[in-house]
């Protein structure tokens, strides 16, 4: 018997009404995000915009912005978000509100264009596919880490100007304008000055020209080539600003814990058992952490069933996505962009800044949420479901998507919120309980109740042990061990980690401070004496350091040397608190001295 024909499924009125879709998924995106507008700066928002030097000059920072590294002395390129933040500075001041803003409504746009690029790619052969891969990909709650937190305004603006790019491609395609191409090359230039993983679009571009149109393949050669110039003239341009054409390289053990292992075997098979967690959350967004640094993820050896499950699955993924790419299926499309948008961030190529970050599947995510929705309506076709239990699943799907988004907002209102939901779990990543740590000090030390104060310094002084416990050359724990050890009034216990601390890194200028005012305190002036000398030939500008330095050789009695050094205080800095007292009284005991000789 033959079987009946699938008629497509049925579509409301609106759903044919690509701007009022549009209008509905802006607003939804937005308003799933609205309940991080009043949290101030966490984690690198701290480091990329507020003690960020070119971001606070405002518009006088710029040229150091783009002919330096964007956050760190070995940081990437990425100036653009950069560029915004010294705007947002100039216009705003340090207020947390505007990037919150600014980055919501990114997102936001970001996916009324991604379903404006869906919709163009699969017409009226997928009728629903465009909107509800557009839909799992605004409620996901993995994207939590780049919407609440403002410093990724650069894997926003980067996906923004990705999808821009693409669909800027069909527009000329379709219209055979040059200004199009123009356009595209434009936003394709914009997303690597964002982000230098913008790279990876390179090869998105021939797969979605590949699968959506009829094209050849030497057009498609073609048209990509000037993307190629592009992506090579960036790659150049990097080098020539800041010496490096790499993004945030492995450094640290304590960042990427990859760099612990040193078996290459051990180290490929860790790697791809990451990317079985990152697909894990994708399907399963829980727990959410920020950080998954050393020693959270076990090195896998050949002989781990995580690993093999890892491979196995891995490499029968990415089989179907080659396997049915002849076919050229939606659900093949997401598989191979996944792949290729994840692969520069994945460990397996060569290390990165970080063992493993929700961050790192933004752009990659929405090869899932395409697949997913296919997914959907191949069992909706299958078993022949109306078009309401369709909607049904879409909308338990997006329920409870959106109900996690929410929830997982509310942990990124502040360093201590975020930190201490996340250690549960994430108990064993060393970075996370240093992290904790010194977030509770800051607060005891912001506490008037002193039973409130005294809780907080026990619990850092026990999170940060635990840090050291996990790696014991941890020179940033040790030293946030030594004041909680400090506040405690154990000035004993504070010596012994301050002194490790240096020991493990000698330009510890923190710690060097605090065992010279240890010993200060102590009145044992000669041993401050060796720690202020240090703290300023690391920074010879540094005036609490000279000052310092100044008043305990004052205490001693050499009061040339003394004069000196608040001399140069008062120089770098005439406002310095109280510097002519302290100068006038240094000078006092020198005249003092000479009568005494006399």
């Amino acid at each position: 018997m033959k079987r009946p024909k699938i008629q497509p499924l049925s579509q409301p009125a609106w759903h044919r009404q690509p701007a009022a879709q549009c209008a509905a998924i802006f607003v939804f995106s937005f308003l799933l995000y609205t309940n991080t507008l009043t949290h101030g700066f966490v984690l690198d928002d701290i480091h990329v915009i507020v003690t960020n030097k070119y971001v606070q000059m405002g518009i006088k920072g710029l040229p150091g912005i783009w002919t330096r590294p964007t956050w760190y002395a070995d940081g990437g390129y990425r100036p653009l978000p950069a560029t915004l933040f010294a705007i947002n500075q100039a216009a705003f001041g340090t207020r947390a509100l505007a990037g919150h803003i600014e980055i919501s409504v990114l997102y936001a746009l970001s996916v009324s264009l991604l379903f404006l690029l869906l919709n163009r790619l699969l017409q009226e052969r997928h009728a629903h596919l465009a909107l509800v891969a557009a839909l799992l990909f605004a409620a996901h709650p993995i994207h939590t880490e780049v919407v609440a937190n403002v410093k990724s305004m650069d894997e926003a603006l980067c996906f923004l100007n990705c999808i821009g790019m693409m669909l800027l491609v069909l527009k000329f395609i379709d219209a055979r304008k040059w200004q199009y191409l123009a356009a595209a090359l434009a936003c394709f230039s914009l997303a690597l000055l964002s982000k230098e993983t913008a790279i990876s679009f390179i090869a998105i571009v021939p797969l979605m020209l590949f699968f959506f149109t009829s094209l050849e393949k030497r057009r498609i050669i073609r048209l990509v080539l000037p993307f190629s110039i592009l992506g090579f003239a960036y790659l150049l341009l990097s080098y020539l600003a800041i010496g490096s054409i790499k993004g945030y390289a492995a450094d640290s053990i304590i960042n990427n814990s990859l760099l612990a292992i040193h078996s290459p075997m051990q180290r490929l098979g860790t790697a791809i058992f990451i990317l079985l967690k990152y697909l894990g959350l994708l399907i399963i967004p829980y727990p959410l952490v920020h950080d998954r640094s050393y020693n959270q993820i076990a090195a896998m050896t050949i002989s781990d069933v995580g690993f093999w499950a890892a491979f196995i699955i891995n490499i029968v993924l990415l089989g179907m996505g080659l396997l049915f790419a002849k076919k050229k299926s939606i659900g093949s499309f997401g598989i191979l962009y996944f792949y290729i948008t994840i692969a520069l961030v994945s460990n397996i190529f060569f290390l990165i800044g970080a063992t493993m970050a929700e961050r790192f599947i933004f752009i990659p995510s929405l090869g899932f949420c395409l697949a997913a929705a296919s997914a959907i309506e191949m069992m909706v076709r299958k078993f022949r479901w109306n078009g309401k239990i369709h909607a049904l699943i879409v909308a338990g799907v997006l329920v409870l998507y959106s109900g996690m988004t929410i929830s997982r907002n509310a942990d990124w209102r502040d360093n201590l919120t975020l930190f201490s939901r996340d250690i549960v779990h994430s108990p064993n990543s060393a970075s996370l309980n240093a992290s904790l740590g010194n977030m509770l000090i800051i607060t005891a030390q912001n506490s008037s109740d002193a039973n409130e104060r005294a809780q907080m310094l026990l619990q850092a002084k026990q999170v940060l042990l635990r840090a050291i416990a996990i790696y014991p050359a941890y020179f940033y724990a040790l030293g946030n061990l030594a004041l909680a050890y400090e506040f405690l009034g154990d000035e004993d216990s504070a010596l012994i980690a301050f002194k490790r601390s240096i020991a493990l890194n000698a330009n510890d200028g923190v710690a060097l401070v605090n065992v010279g005012d240890v010993y200060f305190q102590k009145k044992e002036y000669d041993s401050a004496l060796v720690y202020y000398e240090k703290l300023v030939a690391l920074d010879a500008d540094n005036a609490d350091a000279r000052f310092r330095l100044a008043n305990t050789l004052t205490m001693t009695g050499r009061y040339d040397a003394a004069i000196g050094n608040f001399e140069a205080v008062m120089k770098g800095n005439p406002q310095y608190p109280r510097i002519k007292e302290f100068l006038g009284y240094a000078e006092e005991m020198k005249k003092q001295k000479i009568r005494i000789r006399q």
